[in-house]
């Protein structure tokens, strides 16, 4: 897990080299809706080809709602996921580096 950057101008920078300026660009998202402790919970997924499907990811949180945003940076080739969930009250959002491309990765930027 890794820090979220922020510069001044409200620009999110890589977690793994702080680039934020040139290069990280989204690739995908998970978003999961879960009223507290329900049994079932469905995600969707959306790549960067605009194709939707039900979402094979974990939902970060363990109770509640969640956001998962994955990211490509142009700079260090890293690829990171940026998660976002709910937490007894809380709001929580956390940087992971590190994670496998998937097969079908490409960056068309």
């Amino acid at each position: 897990m890794s820090n979220v950057l922020i510069t001044e101008d409200n620009v999110l920078a890589c977690p793994n080299c702080t680039s934020a300026y040139y290069g990280l660009h989204q690739f995908s998202a998970d978003v999961f809706f879960r009223p507290e402790d329900a049994k079932n919970i469905e995600g969707i997924h959306v790549n960067h080809l605009n194709e939707v499907s039900k979402s094979q990811a974990s939902n970060p949180s363990f109770r509640r709602s969640g956001l998962t945003i994955r990211f490509w940076c142009e700079q260090c080739d890293v690829l990171s996921c940026l998660d976002i969930y709910q937490h007894k009250g809380c709001t929580y959002i956390e940087f992971h580096t590190g994670i496998d491309k998937p097969e079908d990765f490409e960056c068309h930027y």
